[in-house]
Formats: C-alpha cells, structure tokens, sequence
C-alpha cells in the first residue's frame, strides 16, 4: 500500500501542479526528540516537588512542593497531545504546519505562576513567625 499523498493542487497561470509530499525520517526523529524534551522538563519539576514534599516539615512548604507537580502534569499532558499531533499529521503526509503558537506560552505562565504563588506562600510563612524549617543533618532534627 502506497501512502504517498498529493499536495492540493496550485494553480500557476492556469495549470494546476500536483507534487508528492515526502515526510523526511529526521522529521520523525525531531517530533521524539522534542516530546523527550519536554518530558525531562516534566520529570525535573515532578522530581523537585516531590522531594519538597517529602522534605518538608510544615504545610506551607508541603503545598509549595504540591503546587510545583501541577505545571509538570500540565507539561506532560502537552507533550503527550503534541507528540500524537504531529505524528499524526507526519503519517498522514499533512501540508499544515507543526507550529503550535501559543502552547509554551500557556506552560511558561502556568510555571510562572507556581514559582510565585510559592514565593508568596513563603513570604506569608516568614511574616508569620512561623518555626523554621531549616534541618540539621548532623543530628537528624530540624532547628
């Protein structure tokens, strides 16, 4: 079975032209090594706050480490529904663009607004007087 799809004809001065269009292997390759991309960004955040999480010995600092994981789920649900996208579009020898304009600038301001609703969070817990949470690894307590 022959998958070679047609362009949609362009007319020049009267004559329509129809050529194959080739899908490049590095084509491919570049769509995974985008989605692989994307997920060691995820994977990075999901592990930070995971060991905020653990690490942390007050709730303030435990939600911080919770609201990191959010951009992170959203990062790998993007990366997950661009991935098929584009294979999609590459399997069906599609003439449209790969080009998704506003998708990072939706995770770099979800991001964005993780990093400072923490810093927010963490103000209000130093305005607080609240104890610290700093650990004393010599003694296995937190000061």
């Amino acid at each position: 079975q022959n998958k070679t799809m047609k362009t949609p004809p362009i007319s020049s001065g009267g004559i329509d032209v129809v050529a194959p269009v080739r899908a490049e292997p590095r084509a491919w390759l570049a769509n995974e090594r985008t989605f692989l991309s994307w997920m060691n960004a995820a994977s990075t955040l999901v592990v930070v706050s995971s060991g905020i999480t653990a690490a942390a010995d007050t709730p303030i600092i435990r939600l911080t480490g919770v609201m990191l994981a959010a951009p992170g789920v959203v990062f790998v649900a993007n990366a997950l529904m661009m991935y098929y996208l584009r294979r999609h579009q590459l399997d069906q020898r599609s003439v449209s663009s790969y080009a998704v304009r506003g998708g990072p600038l939706v995770l770099c301001l979800t991001a964005s607004l993780a990093v400072f609703l923490n810093l927010i969070l963490n103000l209000i817990r130093l305005a607080g007087g609240t104890k610290s949470d700093k650990f004393d690894f010599s003694t296995l307590t937190s000061t």
